[in-house]
């Protein structure tokens, strides 16, 4: 599944047991991070509320305390998806990560 940078979605299960479902592995040239789970941005009437170029707009269901913690979090998800499937955060034109 490729769509914009998103290059699928990653199951996450932390030493804590708590498993993150919907986190997504992402490439934009060489640069390759995971985000966490995210929900669509509805409004009052429930419906999906788009961004002004008509995409769907997203928030996030987990924050973490620091940048720093994020990054580390984003490595321990795409190291494991780069191992299992190299070919998953290949850039467009066939380059590896």
């Amino acid at each position: 599944m490729r769509q914009g940078t998103l290059r699928g979605i990653a199951e996450v299960q932390l030493k804590s047991s708590s498993i993150w479902n919907s986190s997504g592995p992402h490439r934009f040239g060489y640069k390759i991070w995971a985000s966490p789970p995210a929900r669509p941005v509805l409004d009052s009437n429930g419906s999906v509320q788009p961004d002004p170029n008509g995409k769907v707009r997203y928030t996030a269901v987990i924050r973490f305390a620091s940048h720093a913690f994020q990054r580390q979090w984003s490595e321990f998800v795409v190291r494991p998806v780069r191992d299992a499937h190299p070919d998953a955060l290949a850039d467009d034109w066939g380059d590896g990560p």
